[in-house]
């Protein structure tokens, strides 16, 4: 049996991401840095984890294929993907996919 930490579904991912943005977004107007910096990794470790639940979603209209594509063509998801590494590996490294949707 996997453990799925209460999440069953992509959308249940993309709901804790909202909720993530959603503090990010409150901690930015209270300046508060600390919050600011958690909700960023958090929001970044949510929307790279989304990416492998949508790649993994049964009876999606999609493939793994169109899910890497769309990953790799969002400069936005990309620089995501690269906060949530950075959190695991201590600095943010270039990423240069040169032949996109295999990275």
């Amino acid at each position: 049996m996997a453990l799925s930490y209460g999440k069953s579904s992509p959308n249940d991912v993309l709901a804790k991401a909202r909720r993530d943005l959603e503090r990010l977004r409150v901690a930015e107007a209270a300046e508060d840095a600390g919050t600011m910096s958690d909700a960023l990794g958090d929001l970044a470790v949510g929307l790279t984890g989304l990416r492998d639940w949508l790649k993994e979603h049964p009876g999606a209209a999609f493939t793994k294929t169109d899910v890497k594509s769309y990953w790799a063509s969002s400069v936005a998801l990309s620089s995501f993907r690269d906060i949530a590494n950075a959190g695991k590996h201590r600095i943010i490294t270039l990423s240069i996919c040169l032949r996109p949707p295999t990275c």
